[in-house]
């Protein structure tokens, strides 16, 4: 895989390292610095890195910093860039998972190197999980008009929505909303992360002849 790299002096050290290391496993890097530890403006090194996944000139990318917000903050000024924050290996997971990232921000100050790695790893050899996900990168590449957009509902009857439904988090136990596509089917089963306690719930829905949603907790089922 093509890769391009880039990182501002905040995370020029991880950025040699994580070159290497690409290498390493077989990739082809292409660095756009910076070329050293001295001060400098992320925004000049980034935008070239990002602006060349959006061309298709290299498969992925990665940046680094500090923090890695401001790196992102860049990256995603690109059209076409999907660049995801990645702390842990589960946000990187995530970010292939139901983001389709093709960039990924790093913070030399906010983890280990052996953390950095494993982000990168994960995030290299996670799949696209497409179906309703892929729905909404198609939105955010492609935004609906405002007329065509969805109106807020009061509560009440948000659970009447043949596209919503409400489930209790089998962690927290917790009530909470999650959209669902009638057009992948009557019978569906998919994770859903909770997000107030980030468990993932395993829910099986069925859609009836008028469109009601039932909801059922894989728990609850007899194999």
């Amino acid at each position: 895989m093509l890769i391009a790299i880039a990182s501002d002096h905040a995370g020029f050290e991880y950025k040699e390292r994580l070159k290497l290391f690409l290498i390493e496993a077989g990739h082809v890097v292409d660095d756009f610095g910076v070329n050293s530890d001295a001060s400098a403006d992320y925004p000049l090194w980034i935008r070239p890195c990002a602006e060349a996944v959006a061309a298709g000139e290299a498969e992925r990318g990665i940046v680094l910093g500090g923090s890695g917000n401001g790196e992102a903050i860049v990256a995603n000024r690109v059209a076409g860039i999907r660049c995801a924050l990645c702390w842990n290996v589960k946000s990187a997971r995530l970010a292939r998972q139901h983001n389709d990232a093709n960039m990924i921000s790093l913070g030399q100050r906010m983890i280990s190197f052996e953390e950095a790695q494993a982000i990168v790893e994960t995030w290299l050899e996670t799949p696209f999980d497409g179906g309703r996900h892929l729905r909404r990168i198609r939105q955010i590449d492609h935004p609906p008009p405002v007329a065509s957009s969805p109106q807020r509902i009061a509560l009440p009857h948000r659970g009447e929505l043949s596209d919503e439904a409400r489930f209790v988090c089998g962690a927290c136990r917790q009530e909470f909303v999650f959209p669902v596509d009638i057009t992948d089917g009557t019978r569906q089963q998919f994770v859903e992360e909770c997000p107030i306690c980030s468990h993932e719930n395993v829910i099986r829905i069925e859609i009836d002849a008028d469109g009601d949603v039932k909801v059922r907790d894989e728990r609850d089922l007899t194999v």
